[in-house]
C-alpha cells in the first residue's frame, strides 16, 4: 500500500512502501526517484565518509552476479536452435523494483523474455526463505495461467539458483505501467474508465475460480496440482523453521496470529523499543477489532490476493486496455473481500493522506462496473475491504502512530472512534491494564 507523496522536488507519486522510506535521508520516494540517478542518498545530503554507499555496495555484489549466473546460457538452453541478440548485464542500466532486476532477452525470431533476478537488498532473510518467496510468486503465476484467472506473464523456466541468487524466464509484457497519480485531466478520463472496467472483467475471471483455506498457493511438481500452505511474505518470515505461518481457515485467524506475533515482539522489546506502551495498546486493540469484523469470521471460498496493486504493477496499451498484471511476489490466498477490495492503483491520494473512508474516482467508477457487468457482490467489496486497505499501509511500518489511519481504520470497521490519540489510548489504558504488566519496568 502507497502511503506518502513523494519527497522528490515536483513530484506527486505515491512513495513506495518500506522500499521507499531511505533510512540514510530519512525521505519517502516513489518508484521512479527511489533508485538512480535521482536517488543515491549522498547527492541528497548524506555523506559516507569515504566509503562505498550501500546502493554501490549492493550494486557491485550484483553485477558480480550478473556475471556469473549464466543468464545467456540457460536462456540459449531453453530454445535450442536460436540465438539471442546482445544482452545488457551492466547493473546500473537494468530496471529494478524493490526485490528484483530485470533483464530484457530478445531471440533472433523476435521472441521476448525477461530474466527476473532477485536482488540483495536491505532484507537480511535466509536464501532459503527468499527461495520460497520466489517460488510462491512463479506457482500464482502459473496457476492463474492455467486457469485463464488473469492475463499474467507466462512462465517459461524453472528456478534457477546460484549460490544466495535466484532467478527464472518470463515472457515480457508489452505495454506501460498504469498513471500514477490518476490523472484528472478530461483527455485520459476515458482511458483511465477503459482500464478500470477492464480491471473489472478480469477481477471477475479470478472470482470464478475460488479455492480454500487462507495462506498462499502452492504446486507440487509431482503430481502437478496446486493448494494453498503458509503464508509467504517478505514482511512476516519467522527465524525459526518454518519460516512462515498459515495455512488457516478464516482471515480472523490469520489476523489474530499476526497480531501475536506483533504483540509478543513488543513484549520482548525487539519491536518498538521506544514506543513499547503505545505500541502495545495500539495492536491489542487492532487485534481485537479486526478479527472480531465479521466479513473476516466465516470459513468460505477464497481467492487469490494482489497484495502488491500499485499502480505500477498494472500495464495498458495506448487505449487504457490492461496487456498485463504483474509483480505477484506478494500474492496471497485471502477472502472475497480482501481479494475484490481496491487495487492500491486505483486509490486517491488526497482522501488516504487524510484518513478518509470516501470513494475515490476510480472507486466508484469500478463499483459502476462491478454492477452493470453483473456482479453486485463484488462491488460491495469495495467498501467491505476498506479495512484491508488501512491494515495494509498500518501493519509492519510506522503509520499506527498516527491517529488519523487508526480512527479511518476504525470507522471502516463500522466502530465509534474517539476524537484524539490521547483520548484513544486512555480508552484502551483502561481496557488491557491488566495485560500492560507484562511490559515490565520498560513500558
Amino acid at each position: 500500500m502507497l502511503t506518502d507523496p513523494c519527497d522528490y522536488p515536483d513530484c506527486s507519486a505515491w512513495a513506495l512502501p518500506v522500499a521507499g522510506d531511505c533510512e540514510r535521508c530519512r525521505k519517502h520516494l516513489c518508484t521512479h526517484h527511489n533508485l538512480p540517478p535521482t536517488h543515491l542518498c549522498g547527492e541528497i545530503g548524506w555523506t559516507y565518509e569515504g566509503q562505498m554507499s550501500p546502493l554501490d555496495q549492493e550494486n557491485a555484489r550484483m553485477q558480480t552476479s550478473l556475471n556469473d549466473l549464466g543468464i545467456e546460457r540457460s536462456a540459449l538452453e531453453l530454445r535450442p536452435g536460436h540465438t539471442l541478440k546482445p544482452i545488457c548485464l551492466v547493473v546500473d542500466s537494468l530496471p529494478r523494483g524493490m526485490f528484483n532486476i530485470i533483464v530484457p532477452i530478445e531471440f533472433d525470431d523476435g521472441v521476448k523474455w525477461v530474466a527476473r533476478v532477485r536482488r540483495k537488498t536491505f532484507f537480511q532473510l535466509p536464501s532459503r526463505v527468499v527461495r520460497m518467496c520466489t517460488q510462491g510468486e512463479i506457482d500464482t503465476m502459473k496457476w492463474l495461467a492455467r486457469v485463464d484467472a488473469a492475463p499474467v506473464p507466462k512462465i517459461v523456466s524453472p528456478l534457477y539458483t546460484h549460490g544466495d541468487t535466484d532467478f527464472y524466464f518470463m515472457e515480457m509484457i508489452t505495454g506501460t505501467s498504469f498513471p500514477d497519480p490518476l490523472p484528472t485531466g478530461d483527455d485520459r478520463l476515458s482511458l483511465i474508465r477503459t482500464t478500470i472496467w477492464d480491471y473489472a472483467k478480469i477481477s471477475i475471471r479470478r472470482s470464478l475460480h475460488p479455492l480454500r483455506l487462507v495462506g498462499t498457493l502452492y504446486h507440487d511438481p509431482i503430481a502437478d496440482a496446486f493448494s494453498v500452505g503458509p503464508h509467504l511474505n517478505f514482511f512476516i518470515p519467522n527465524q525459526a523453521i518454518p519460516h512462515f505461518p498459515g495455512p488457516w481457515k478464516t482471515t480472523a485467524q490469520k489476523y489474530a496470529q499476526r497480531f501475536d506475533d506483533i504483540l509478543a515482539d513488543i513484549r520482548a522489546g525487539t519491536l518498538y523499543p521506544d514506543d513499547r506502551e503505545q505500541a502495545f495498546l495500539v495492536h491489542r486493540w487492532m487485534k481485537e477489532v479486526v478479527v472480531a469484523y465479521p466479513p473476516y469470521q466465516h470459513e468460505e471460498d477464497t481467492f487469490i490476493v494482489h497484495e502488491d496493486s500499485n499502480a505500477g504493477m498494472i500495464m495498458v496499451d495506448v487505449e487504457g486496455k490492461i496487456t498485463g498484471l504483474i509483480d505477484w511476489e506478494r500474492a496471497s490466498v485471502g477472502s472475497k473481500v480482501e481479494a475484490f477490495a481496491t487495487p492500491a492503483a486505483f486509490e486517491d491520494r488526497s482522501l488516504i493522506l487524510t484518513g478518509s473512508n470516501d470513494l475515490s474516482f476510480a472507486e466508484v467508477e469500478l463499483v459502476t462496473a462491478y454492477t452493470e457487468l453483473g456482479r453486485p457482490d463484488l462491488a460491495e467489496c469495495i467498501v467491505l475491504g476498506k479495512p484491508f486497505q488501512w491494515l495494509s499501509m498500518i501493519l509492519g511500518a510506522e503509520d499506527w502512530k498516527l491517529y488519523k489511519y487508526l480512527k479511518a481504520l476504525g470507522v471502516s470497521l463500522g466502530l465509534e472512534m474517539e476524537d484524539s490519540m490521547a483520548g484513544f489510548l486512555e480508552v484502551q489504558k483502561g481496557k488491557y491494564e491488566e495485560e500492560l504488566g507484562f511490559l515490565g519496568g520498560q513500558a
